[in-house]
């Protein structure tokens, strides 16, 4: 294993993503390729979508820095992602021309439209939730052993968020678990060879040059 070489918490995200993505068809969108809040433009055509980046680790302490192997406690963060259309676009209830019934009615389309989104996102937890704590994939997919104390905590929902004529809706989740790491360290094929020049000749110390330690007058040869 080399410093190029793919550690497990990287192997454990891309496992994640491709078991959510066995089960996406008709049901949601997994995401990749970025690990930031989607914009409404990105979102569009998509009533439910998940991303999965790592976002914290640590190795444990007390472990011994000397050895090659050692326990990594991961945490990746999954992101949820619901839509709902909405009959009117948000921006009217701001609208002076507007009187108390028509802005009851706009307030009633946009209710509905985020109740039909809040819905969703139960909806979407569930179905992850399904996919990640199933006995079956204990191990996210990988060989057995290789993952363990998996684990999804601390869901939350976001306030939700009107876009013209889109209501959308976020929330985030964590899930946990320990891997096992290989830390060989970095050879020197890894490392950038210095360029020495054959020109230059070893100076000395201290001074401009090397002299001999001054006689002091001691006999030596008792």
């Amino acid at each position: 294993m080399s410093i190029d070489t793919p550690m497990m918490f990287e192997t454990v995200r891309d496992a994640i993503k491709a078991l959510l993505e066995t089960y996406q068809t008709g049901r949601y969108r997994v995401i990749r390729g970025q690990a930031q809040s989607l914009s409404a433009e990105e979102f569009k055509g998509t009533d439910r979508a998940v991303q999965v980046f790592y976002s914290s680790g640590e190795y444990p302490e007390g472990a011994n820095s000397m050895q090659k192997i050692s326990a990594h406690d991961c945490t990746y963060t999954i992101e949820y992602y619901v839509s709902s259309p909405c009959k009117v676009d948000r921006n009217v209830l701001d609208d002076d021309s507007l009187d108390s019934s028509q802005k009851q009615a706009a307030l009633s389309a946009v209710q509905a439209a985020f109740d039909i989104a809040d819905s969703a996102m139960d909806e979407l937890r569930r179905m992850v939730s399904q996919v990640i704590m199933s006995p079956r994939y204990q191990d996210i997919g990988l060989d057995r052993f290789k993952v363990s104390n998996r684990w999804l905590k601390g869901f939350n929902k976001s306030q939700s968020v009107n876009h013209g004529k889109l209501v959308m809706l976020t929330a985030t989740e964590r899930l946990t678990c320990r891997v096992t790491e290989t830390l060989t360290g970095v050879t020197p094929t890894d490392a950038v060879q210095p360029i020495v020049s054959a020109t230059l000749e070893q100076q000395p110390l201290y001074g401009d040059e090397i002299t001999e330690p001054p006689d002091v007058g001691i006999d030596t040869t008792q």
